[in-house]
């Protein structure tokens, strides 16, 4: 038995995903007649109560676009230290975009510390007449990250985002919600259903969407906002490469993943707590919190553990080399779940 849980971004198209994809009606997305694209765009601003909607091959070109929309050369992102355009995306926001990130911690449940959210927006923000010490760069975007991968998919709650929300626009800020796996958090949160998901995304300004996560399509990401915001990303996306010609082929298996496995998503978090309790209560191993499809165990030898556990076809990784993560899709099972705690408790008795 092969079980695969280094990311939930290693699943495979099913038989009938790749059905949809290959009978997808076609155009060309660079002139922006795909009507499959555009459907998909759609229906994604309509979720998640925005005006518009942009096809991106990945979430790191969206989130990237996202900050050069916000943020001009020189100007400023404000966004938690172990958020994932800060941690994991190279520094394009720099690199790429010329802008410079201010830094908050980020606190262990995935938050930033709103008293020093506000005292960094209050010193790096524009007045209402335009200015700002001119020693300082300013802040032109918040972003946030619900759930928080680097701090273990923990969730986020509605009154945070809201309170953060209140901060942007006391000191005249957009705010962007990395949503990489944001369906996570409304299922964890309870909020699966039409008026859920409008007011988990009310707060924010724009929003990037992950096709090739938890929904398991093979690509894509969906950059959603006001539609002078995707006006000015359709440009951008240019410059970076992003413009794709028959793009409809990508984005019917996001729909296909919308309509029919993201629904059932709360099955991969009751499976991540499945294997919270059988970490904790039979084998006695320190257990982050889990709140969604993410578990991260510290397991002695975490290497090792790795190594032995690919050697009986179970594929986890641990990022840090600390901790060994394990993240839970929807082409993992209950009989694969089994066997993989089988083949944990059989390594354990042997150290």
């Amino acid at each position: 038995m092969r079980v695969d849980l280094r990311s939930d971004t290693v699943t495979q198209p099913s038989k009938a995903m790749k059905e949809a994809m290959v009978n997808a009606e076609l155009g060309d997305d660079v002139w922006g007649d795909d009507p499959t694209v555009q459907q998909l765009e759609a229906k994604l601003a309509k979720m998640l109560g925005k005006e518009a909607g942009l096809f991106f091959p990945s979430g790191t070109m969206s989130n990237l676009c996202a900050m050069m929309c916000w943020t001009s050369r020189g100007e400023a992102a404000l966004l938690g230290d172990g958020n994932h355009i800060c941690f994991y995306e190279q520094g394009g926001i720099s690199g790429v975009g010329g802008a410079f990130t201010y830094q908050c911690r980020s606190n262990p449940d995935g938050t930033l510390d709103l008293d020093e959210l506000e005292y960094k927006l209050k010193n790096h923000t524009f007045d209402k007449q335009g200015d700002l010490d001119y020693h300082h760069c300013g802040v032109r975007v918040v972003c946030l990250e619900n759930p928080h991968t680097l701090k273990g998919g923990r969730v986020s709650s509605i009154e945070y985002q809201k309170q953060v929300k209140d901060l942007c626009d006391k000191y005249g800020v957009g705010l962007h919600l990395d949503g990489a796996r944001m369906l996570n958090a409304v299922h964890a949160l309870g909020m699966y259903n039409e008026a859920g998901l409008l007011e988990f995304s009310a707060p924010f300004d724009s929003i990037s969407f992950c096709l090739s996560k938890g929904i398991g399509a093979p690509v894509g990401s969906v950059l959603l906002g006001t539609s002078d915001l995707i006006k000015r990303a359709r440009r951008i996306r240019k410059s970076l490469g992003g413009g794709l010609r028959q793009v409809g082929l990508l984005a019917a298996a996001g729909l296909y993943g919308l309509e029919h496995i993201a629904p059932k998503m709360n099955l991969d978090h009751e499976r991540a707590k499945k294997l919270h309790k059988f970490l904790t209560e039979t084998c006695g191993l320190q257990v982050d919190a889990c709140e969604t499809n993410m578990v991260f165990a510290k397991i002695p030898e975490p290497t090792e553990f790795c190594k032995v556990m690919e050697t009986v076809g179970v594929l986890v990784c641990s990022p840090d080399g600390v901790s060994v993560r394990f993240a839970f899709h929807h082409q993992v099972t209950d009989e694969m779940l089994d066997y993989m705690m089988e083949q944990i408790k059989d390594f354990l008795s042997k150290k």
